[in-house]
């Protein structure tokens, strides 16, 4: 069973274990049957932010992933979920989040 909620903050997940690849966001969004993996470290172990589907077929960057920068708090991180996914998804969606062990790298 997988608990999803609506802030990054309540799933008590830190900046620390997904910039150390610990812990992973997926995202979700009513109406939509894909899941996305929010992905903050590249496979060169460099800053990266990249909303992905594999299911879907679908990915986008933020401008911090492109410039390789990191986040510095999970505000920032829920506020740049929500730029992309109103930009390049639906802007018309409920967004939530869940933790995953699993780290998928796209």
């Amino acid at each position: 069973m997988k608990i999803s909620y609506h802030n990054i903050e309540k799933t008590g997940v830190t900046l620390d274990q997904l910039y150390n690849q610990e812990k992973q966001i997926r995202v979700h969004l009513t109406d939509n049957k894909y899941w996305y993996t929010l992905i903050v470290m590249g496979r060169d172990k460099e800053p990266d932010f990249m909303l992905s589907s594999f299911a879907g077929n679908y990915y986008c960057r933020s401008k911090n992933g492109m410039n390789r920068i990191k986040y510095t708090s999970l505000k920032g991180v829920q506020k740049a979920v929500k730029r992309l996914v109103g930009k390049n998804i639906d802007d018309d969606c409920i967004i939530s989040y869940s933790i995953s062990n699993e780290i998928d790298l796209f």
